[in-house]
């Protein structure tokens, strides 16, 4: 059994932080949300046992400022168009994107977790 899902990183780049300080700042249930992520106990209870691998595997993606917005605009805690904060949220956005641009593009690094592991023999999940 995989288990695999994409953690956007935020303490590998100014841009990184900058931006999870905004979704924090502005985002409707980003905390909620954030918070629901599995941690390794999680996994573990998932897979009834500890013998599990687990990969870090590095990714990227380059945005231009529509489609940080596009990205930012498609994430379920982000305040639709016509909410109060969607307005500065989309200011600042343009404001964070112009000090950490370069050639008129950013860089949003990733992490994809990757747990291999067995369930165990008459598991429920099974």
């Amino acid at each position: 059994m995989a288990i695999v899902w994409n953690d956007r990183s935020t303490a590998t780049s100014g841009f990184g932080h900058a931006y999870e300080d905004l979704l924090v700042r502005y985002g409707t249930d980003y905390t909620r949300v954030k918070d629901s992520y599995p941690t390794a106990e999680d996994i573990s209870s998932f897979f009834e046992h500890r013998d599990f691998q687990t990969h870090e595997l590095p990714n990227h993606q380059i945005f231009d400022l529509q489609g940080l917005r596009g990205r930012l605009r498609s994430s379920s805690y982000a305040p639709a168009e016509g909410h109060a904060n969607f307005a500065p949220m989309m200011d600042d956005l343009d404001q964070l994107f112009a000090a950490h641009q370069q050639n008129h593009q950013v860089r949003m690094d990733f992490s994809t977790w990757v747990y291999l592991g067995q369930l165990n023999p008459g598991s429920a999940h099974s």
